[in-house]
């Protein structure tokens, strides 16, 4: 199963994650707060992780600490600024004019292209996608 292979990577290796996850009750008033429509997958990945980090790669994520000032919510919320039509896409990896990642409700994976305002389809699945990702590194 891809959580426990994930979950097997993080331990592993040298990957960075928050201590200070948000407990379901405190990732649902954000949801209600935000508007945010997370799959099962995002919602595993916060309440067990809060974010992920590793070599060069930074997930977004959200953690007590950080609360609504978490990037995940400052960049989707900053996006859904730009593009309305596009809510349902929660902020994942991105920064300046670079590719910007997101995740939907499905916990697909899709990319934005801001040099051709074009979104890519890149993976069906968010924690195959972030294990991927960091086996590339």
């Amino acid at each position: 199963m891809v959580k426990d292979k994930l979950d097997e990577f993080v331990h592993n290796h040298d990957v960075d994650y928050s201590d200070n996850t948000v407990s379901e009750k405190e990732l649902d008033e954000i949801c209600k707060r935000y508007d945010l429509h997370i799959g099962s997958e995002l919602r595993e990945y916060l309440l067990k992780y809060g974010y992920l980090g590793y070599k060069q790669v930074e997930m977004f994520g959200i953690n007590r600490r950080q609360g609504n000032a978490s990037d995940m919510i400052k960049r989707t919320l900053s996006f859904r600024k730009k593009f309305p039509d596009n809510k349902n896409l929660i902020a994942l990896i991105g920064s300046g004019d670079d590719a910007q990642y997101f995740v939907n409700e499905k916990d697909e994976v899709v990319c934005y292209l801001p040099w051709v305002n074009r979104f890519i389809w890149i993976h069906n699945s968010l924690l195959e996608y972030i294990l991927d990702t960091f086996k590339k590194l």
